[in-house]
């Protein structure tokens, strides 16, 4: 037995067993929440993803939701060997533009085969015969091996909010969803968010951007909107949505190596379930975090394919001199268009595949604004978030702490009194000097934020915003790191364009390597 992988939630192992067979097994840690409604949960939404959606996802062995009653002592997931290769561990940037291509076809793909598998509410998916024995008190049944329950989404159960009088689900009334979410943070803010947090080590915080009143009245504000902007009038924008819990990033996505080997590109293996819930659809809606850019600035809009860079000036791949600065910004400039060129080819998918998903995830729209808002303010205060599927014309933070949620919160409730078109006024009234202070805290936050993320996916690229470093590149990461610090050093009091300093050292380093051509 060997470790194989480790997150905040979730200890896994690689096995041989005594018939020389290879599992994988998955053990709940204890921040992973209520384990046995979790672990029973992440069985079932995986069986159902492979049974009912028929999406690649390893089939479960055998399992266990009662600690107690295991040898090991724990609950635990044995399931079966991942074979192929991790989207994260082999260089995304080392494909070429028509395999990054093909790996978006399959990323919508996958996204389509769950939009086409709506269910009766929104809440996690549980096995029929296991409700009675978890206790599960209200299910909506989906057939006869699968219902609906309680939600297990860790913003239902993160520090004490597990021990709160909530509606955690399931629900078939998409206001009543939200009125729940704004209830689940006032009941935690009012009897143990009230601790000051800590500072933030990019940036010192605002004495109001950390208010939890000031918290409390923009849910305040966010729940007197909810009547008004529910997109109930078209069924479909509110179906029951089931979406990867962490969205599809590639430390979570594994592509096969019988076609890599033939030059096609193929998904095999979909991990990672634990957490997952169904949503309504138009909170679902976002371009998957591997193709979308890590600076929101960056970000392309609409589906007109941008003009490739006029020159190609890139060192050749067999060199082994040391890149020019053009070269290397050259390199970066088409980096950036084949990063675009997939952010289209995915919302064109999108658009003629399911348009009111390519609706929801188009910047700039009342619902894409409103559920950009729902995003903050469901993030749990007091814990730390990744929000991967929010959109950049609200949000560019992509890590939710005590101080940015009241910044993104009101500043998007102010945008959406501003944008207000309906015939009723909008219930509530922000003024112009309050949204200039929230405005510029706003600001602050996303320019700060953009920097620290800019340099994490620097260093260590799409390997989650949690800091985790895959074993496989730690010394590599941290060579570059080491790199960095010469740089800074020997700039003296000068200033560092840190950025460009960092992708110099990246990129002599992957010219100097041979790029897989497939």
């Amino acid at each position: 037995m060997s470790k194989f992988n480790e997150t905040d939630y979730t200890k896994i192992f690689s096995l041989v067993l005594d018939n020389g067979k290879k599992v994988v097994a998955r053990l709940p840690t204890p921040l992973s929440g209520p384990k046995r409604l979790v672990t029973a949960s992440q069985v079932a939404t995986s069986e159902f993803a492979r049974q009912r959606m028929g999406l690649p996802v390893p089939k479960t062995l055998v399992w266990s939701a009662d600690a107690q009653e295991t040898d090991v002592g724990a609950e635990f997931i044995i399931e079966e060997d991942l074979s192929g290769i991790e989207l994260s561990v082999h260089p995304w940037v080392n494909l070429p533009l028509q395999g990054k291509l093909g790996v978006t076809r399959e990323l919508w793909n996958i996204e389509k085969k769950m939009l086409d598998n709506p269910l009766p509410a929104y809440g996690s998916i549980f096995f029929r015969e296991d409700v009675e024995s978890l206790d599960i008190e209200k299910v909506v049944h989906v057939d006869k091996m699968f219902s609906v329950g309680p939600s297990v989404d860790r913003a239902f159960w993160a520090d004490e909010r597990a021990a709160l009088d909530l509606n955690r689900g399931p629900w078939t009334d998409p206001y009543q969803y939200l009125f729940d979410i704004c209830d689940r943070e006032e009941k935690y803010i009012d009897t143990h968010g009230r601790v000051k947090g800590l500072d933030s080590p990019w940036y010192t915080e605002s004495e109001s951007s950390r208010d939890p009143d000031a918290h409390l009245q923009a849910l305040t504000y966010f729940g007197q909107a909810i009547p008004y902007v529910v997109p109930t009038e078209n069924d479909d924008l509110v179906r029951s949505t089931l979406s990867h819990p962490v969205g599809l990033d590639g430390t979570n996505v594994w592509l096969s190596e019988s076609a890599w080997a033939e030059g096609r590109i193929e998904v095999a293996a979909i991990t990672d379930w634990q957490h997952a819930a169904a949503r309504p659809m138009y909170l679902t809606a976002h371009v998957p975090s591997l193709i979308d850019f890590y600076r929101p600035e960056q970000r392309h809009e609409g589906t007109a394919a941008p003009a490739p860079p006029p020159t190609d000036d890139r060192m050749a791949k067999d060199s082994t001199e040391e890149p020019t600065e053009r070269q290397v910004e050259s390199h970066n400039e088409w980096e950036d268009y084949d990063q675009t060129m997939c952010i289209v080819a995915y919302r064109r998918l999108a658009e003629r595949e399911d348009y009111n998903y390519f609706y929801s995830l188009t910047d700039n729209t009342p619902i894409n604004l409103f559920s950009t808002i729902l995003h903050t303010a469901e993030a749990a205060w007091g814990e730390i978030f990744t929000l991967h599927n929010v959109r950049s014309s609200l949000l560019t933070l992509s890590l939710a702490t005590n101080g940015q949620l009241p910044l993104q919160l009101r500043f998007g409730l102010y945008r959406l009194q501003v944008m207000w078109a309906l015939p009723t006024p909008c219930p509530y009234h922000i003024s112009e000097k309050e949204a200039e202070i929230w405005r510029t805290e706003h600001e602050v936050a996303r320019e700060t934020e953009a920097a620290r993320s800019a340099l994490q996916y620097r260093l260590v690229g799409a390997q989650g915003d949690d800091g985790w470093i895959s074993p496989d590149f730690y010394d590599e990461v941290r060579g570059r790191y080491e790199k960095l610090k010469m740089l800074s050093i020997e700039n003296g009091e000068g200033e560092l364009n840190l950025f460009d300093d960092l992708d110099t050292v990246i990129t002599k380093e992957r010219e100097l390597k041979q790029p897989v051509d497939k």
